[in-house]
C-alpha cells in the first residue's frame, strides 16, 4: 500500500534535503539514518489523476470502506456528489490541504547505504551514508472531507409514479409497445434504482418500505391506491362469504380465493400487509398454516379517503352515514380513526370536517 508522507514546507526537487545543521534531518533518529533524500515524481494528486484522498476520522467506518466498498454517485450534471457505503450516504466536499502530502509508491523500500528495507542489496542511490531515499510518486493539494446526510428521494418517488400497477396490471401511464411488439417491462430492479438514486441500498430498500412499494417479478412497483382498494373490496367480499374473523385470516385459503378473481397472490399479500398484518413476508412461503389479520382503523381511514375523493368537505353527520354504508359488515367507524387524516372545524352548531 502507499505510504504518506505530510510535511509543513515542500521540499526541494533537487533530490536531496540535508536536514539541519546539526546533520539530523527529517525523519531520522539517535540510531536511524541522519537525512532524507526525496525523489518527486511527475504527478499530482487529485484533478486529473486516478487516486484520491479521503479524511476518515472513524476507525469503524473506514474498516467498513475497506471491507465492503463504497460508490461515488452523481446521477445527473446538477447533482452534487455524495459517497455511498452500504447502509450510509455522504455528502464529499473538497477542501484544500495546508500541509504539503507526499504519496510514497512502497513506503517499506526506502533507500539506505545501499540497502533495501529487508537488508538486501540494491543499486548504489549516490548518497552520502547515512541518507535515506524516498520515491515521491504524487503530491496531494487536496483531499475530501465526508458528512452523513439524508438521502434526497425525490427521484425514486418520481420513478414509482412511473411505474404504477394500475388495474389492468400495467404500467399506469400506458406507455407503447417496444419494437419487438412486447410491453415495456413494469417496474425497476433494486440495481437499477441505485444507479438511479442517491442512496445507499439499505436506505433505499427502507425508503421503498416505508412508500408502500411491491416487489413483483424482480421489480419494485408501486400500486394505484384505485386498483389496491379493488383488491380490498374482493378481500372484504370473500371473508363476509366465508364468515371469516378479521382479527384471524387464513392466508393460504384467502390468497387461493383471490387468485380465482384474477388476483395475483403477491398483490393479495400485500393488500393484507397495507391494511394489517401477516406472518408470511412473501407469496412463496404461505402454506395452510399462515394466518394474516385487517386492522378495522386502516380500513376504515381507507373509505374515509374514498370519500374525500368524491369532495374535500363534508358536514359530519352525512359523512358518517356514508362512511357506514361504506365499512364492513361488523366494523364500526369511529371519528377518532380519522386523526392526522382530516381537520374538523365547526361551524355554529354544526361539525365540518374538512381534508
Amino acid at each position: 500500500a502507499p505510504g504518506v508522507l505530510g510535511s509543513d514546507k515542500a521540499e526541494p526537487r533537487n533530490g536531496n534535503n540535508d536536514g539541519d545543521g546539526d546533520g539530523k534531518g527529517a525523519g531520522s533518529s539517535p540510531e536511524g539514518p541522519k537525512g532524507i533524500a526525496l525523489a518527486f515524481g511527475e504527478r499530482d494528486l487529485g484533478g486529473d489523476g486516478e487516486l484520491q484522498l479521503l479524511e476518515v476520522e472513524d476507525e469503524a467506518w473506514l474498516d467498513q470502506v475497506a471491507r465492503q466498498g463504497a460508490e461515488i454517485k452523481a446521477v445527473e450534471m446538477s447533482d452534487k456528489i455524495v459517497l455511498c457505503t452500504s447502509d450510509r450516504t455522504f455528502s464529499v466536499k473538497s477542501v484544500e490541504t495546508s500541509n504539503s502530502v507526499f504519496l510514497i509508491d512502497d513506503a517499506a523500500k526506502v533507500s539506505s547505504n545501499g540497502q533495501d528495507a529487508h537488508g538486501g542489496e540494491e543499486a548504489s542511490t549516490g548518497l552520502p551514508p547515512g541518507k535515506q531515499k524516498l520515491e515521491v510518486c504524487a503530491i496531494a493539494g487536496e483531499h475530501w472531507e465526508v458528512e452523513q446526510v439524508v438521502p434526497d428521494f425525490a427521484k425514486l418517488d418520481e420513478l414509482l409514479r412511473t411505474h404504477c400497477y394500475d388495474d389492468n396490471g400495467e404500467d399506469g401511464d400506458g406507455d407503447a409497445l417496444m419494437a419487438d411488439g412486447h410491453s415495456p417491462a413494469l417496474g425497476m430492479t433494486i440495481e437499477e434504482l441505485l444507479e438511479c438514486v442517491q442512496a445507499s441500498e439499505a436506505e433505499l430498500l427502507e425508503a421503498l418500505d416505508q412508500r408502500n412499494a411491491l416487489l413483483l417479478d424482480g421489480r419494485w412497483v408501486s400500486v394505484s391506491e384505485e386498483y389496491l382498494g379493488l383488491v380490498l373490496d374482493t378481500m372484504v367480499s370473500r371473508i363476509s362469504e366465508h364468515k371469516w374473523p378479521m382479527a384471524d385470516l387464513p392466508l393460504r385459503s384467502l390468497l387461493d380465493g383471490l387468485a380465482g378473481d384474477g388476483f395475483r397472490t403477491e398483490l393479495t399479500l400485500h393488500c393484507v400487509k397495507t391494511f394489517g398484518k401477516a406472518d408470511s413476508m412473501f407469496a412463496s412461503s404461505v402454506d395452510e398454516g399462515s394466518r394474516g389479520s385487517l386492522s378495522p382503523a386502516l380500513v376504515c381511514r381507507h373509505y374515509a379517503r374514498k370519500i374525500f375523493r368524491q369532495s374535500p368537505r363534508w358536514r359530519l353527520s352525512p359523512f358518517m352515514d356514508q362512511w357506514n354504508a361504506l365499512v364492513p359488515i361488523g366494523v364500526e367507524p369511529a371519528p377518532e380513526m380519522l386523526d392526522g387524516l382530516v381537520l374538523r372545524e365547526s361551524v355554529g352548531s354544526m361539525d365540518v370536517e374538512v381534508t
